[in-house]
């Protein structure tokens, strides 16, 4: 019996946190056309982000700068330091200071054309921060894909189905748009949903 009652909490809080993901889209979608995103009124500054001497393998990027992330993120709180490089590629880790989410950032690549950008969140069963996460989402998607007028609508239906989903491990979804990949992940025993974007080449 109590079991059942842990299962039926359980699948409400999946619930509320789909609901509130699907309200986050609408809201954002708003907002960006009526072009009046609120910003936070002391941007939090992120540090000097100086370029590594690295050798650097040919490899096709996202199209878009480690500044461009920067100047994006940091109006969110989010903090860019370097970490050990991967596969000869610079690696930097942003980590968000917000209280309406909770999420982390790993972008690797030439900071002039970054090649692989992974966003971190982690899903709270109560529903404290999946509304904060889910303005991060489309705020991350948008800073890559400037040319799919479908990208918020694929990424809020694809968190839903994974949230969802029965597998017990990992649910993922992934397409492939205009030489880069998409990947949506979630890892339901730790809580952990990974907004994956990547060169296809």
């Amino acid at each position: 019996m109590k079991k059942a009652k842990n299962t039926q909490q359980e699948t409400a809080s999946m619930l509320t946190a789909i609901v509130l993901i699907a309200a986050g889209f609408w809201i954002y979608d708003f907002f960006s056309s009526a072009q009046a995103v609120k910003q936070p009124e002391q941007q939090v500054a992120a540090p000097a982000l100086e370029t590594k001497d690295v050798q650097m393998p040919p490899k096709m990027g996202l199209g878009v700068t480690l500044d461009a992330f920067s100047k994006t993120f940091r109006g969110k709180g989010f903090y860019f330091d370097y970490a050990q490089p991967v596969d000869g590629e610079p690696r930097v880790i942003a980590k968000g200071d917000d209280s309406q989410s909770i999420a982390s950032m790993e972008l690797i690549g030439d900071p002039s054309d970054i090649t692989h950008a992974t966003l971190m969140l982690g899903i709270s069963s109560d529903g404290q921060h999946n509304f904060g996460n889910t303005v991060l989402v489309f705020m991350f998607v948008n800073q890559v894909f400037t040319d799919w007028p479908e990208s918020n609508q694929w990424v809020s239906d694809s968190i839903a189905d994974v949230l969802e989903s029965k597998k017990s491990s990992q649910a993922k979804k992934e397409k492939t748009v205009d030489g880069k990949i998409i990947r949506v992940v979630f890892y339901k025993e730790l809580s952990i949903l990974n907004i994956t974007i990547e060169s296809s080449k």
